[in-house]
């Protein structure tokens, strides 16, 4: 096999194969073995035919033609494991020869990773910042328990502020009702601003089973920024109105959520919240962290299209979020004005980082030497095996070879983050 192998911009090459008919041969056999399998030759038991029958029934261009796609991955392949190269990307295949009996000549355009010369990690130092916990979210988070355990009892009476209400309502702007306005049995609680300013002061005063209107314009800024400074008029059905009796606040308020008492309870609350903003700060040291990295070190190009291929997985992974919340990816575009391209073309820039990230990382396990011992992935096999303690098709999996691979990779990282974040992070 012939190799010429050619450089193009942003990391990119263009590998050129010759292949003679001899190195191919194998993949012909194969290929004349599966069509006689598939197909009645007379006299010849199914894949028993000869190639020279096969041939003169099928002929031997229909023979290679089955055959190509196994004859360009294996040689595509076995050309980047002894050239070294590490691509990054599916290739782009453009055959250039095929004919029985000739050489096949084709081009695989694929991109690689770019260079990267790192900076010297232990120049850069990010400062932790103190833990402190509000009380203010310690009561606001007792309210909020009140609330969800408070009785609500329905009433014949004029809903006032703190009354919970059930409404159907539905939103028009210059008469014609607007995508996702509409809603039908809609709980709210009079006060607490869930909707657009005025909206829930509209409600005071009405009763179950009024129907009634009122216009407001759309604030600026609005989450919708087709909708902002927008005049609306509300078409409203009072469905239901309930009072609401918080319980009282005491020791036997906390034991119906097995604590000894609201001394117990708020120190829970506040142990909760200060493992919820370490876990938030050593988010942000990391990321801070790798960002400092990137911008220090020497990184080539990456082609625009790897970039593009990583902005539509943030999509997909935004999506999968979205979703696992139990809303509609569709309703979400909608409600933050932007389509789906729009959202994309803005998460080039946060892409192109990420991508930069994952560089920085993979440099750094190889500088570093590090590796994955047979007891840590045994250890994290047995860890996710704990999630799952009677799902045995579960188990299966995380014993493949495939999970086996992705479970390396997340240690292999975290050693990595660990070494950055020892080296950068000033413990005062």
């Amino acid at each position: 096999m012939k190799i010429d192998k050619k450089t193009l911009e942003k990391n990119k090459i263009e590998l050129t194969l010759e292949i003679e008919p001899s190195e191919y041969e194998k993949f012909l056999l194969r290929s004349a073995e599966k069509l006689s399998k598939n197909s009645k030759i007379d006299g010849f038991r199914p894949g028993k035919a000869p190639y020279d029958v096969v041939a003169k029934k099928f002929g031997e261009l229909h023979i290679l033609e089955n055959a190509l796609d196994e004859i360009l991955t294996h040689f595509y392949f076995d050309t980047i494991i002894k050239e070294k190269i590490e691509a990054i990307s599916q290739p782009k295949i453009d055959i250039k020869k095929l004919a029985p009996g000739n050489n096949i000549i084709f081009t695989a355009t694929v991109n690689v990773l770019p260079g990267i010369e790192l900076c010297d990690i232990e120049k850069i130092k990010i400062k932790k910042n103190k833990i402190e916990i509000d009380e203010k979210k310690i009561t606001e988070a007792i309210e909020t328990m009140r609330e969800i355990n408070a009785p609500e009892k329905e009433v014949e009476s004029e809903a006032q502020k703190g009354d919970k209400v059930e409404i159907d309502f539905k939103t028009l702007v210059d008469g014609v009702a607007i995508e996702h306005g509409s809603e039908i049995n809609y709980p709210l609680v009079i006060g607490k601003n869930q909707m657009i300013p005025g909206f829930e002061n509209n409600l005071i005063g009405h009763k179950k089973g009024d129907e009634f209107s009122f216009k407001l314009n759309f604030p600026s800024p609005y989450h919708n920024k087709n909708l902002e400074n927008k005049e609306a008029e509300f078409k409203i059905k009072m469905k239901k109105v309930s009072k609401i009796e918080l319980p009282e606040l005491n020791d036997e308020f906390a034991k119906k959520f097995k604590l000894k008492n609201l001394k117990e309870l708020k120190e829970k609350l506040r142990e909760n919240y200060k493992e919820e903003a370490i876990e938030k700060e050593n988010r942000r040291l990391e990321m801070e962290a790798i960002e400092k990295i990137v911008e220090n070190c020497k990184i080539g190009e990456f082609d625009d299209e790897i970039i593009k291929e990583e902005a539509e997985k943030m999509i997909r992974e935004l999506q999968h979020d979205i979703s696992s919340r139990g809303m509609n990816f569709e309703h979400y575009l909608n409600a933050i004005g932007k389509k789906q391209d729009e959202l994309k073309q803005e998460f080039l820039p946060q892409a192109k980082k990420r991508l930069q990230a994952s560089l920085v990382i993979r440099k750094i396990i190889d500088e570093q030497k590090f590796h994955v011992s047979d007891e840590e992935l045994k250890e994290a096999i047995n860890h996710e095996k704990m999630h799952y303690p009677e799902n045995t098709e579960a188990h299966k999996q995380i014993e493949s070879d495939s999970y086996k691979n992705y479970l390396i990779n997340s240690l292999l990282n975290k050693k990595a983050i660990d070494y950055i974040k020892s080296k950068t992070i000033l413990d005062k």
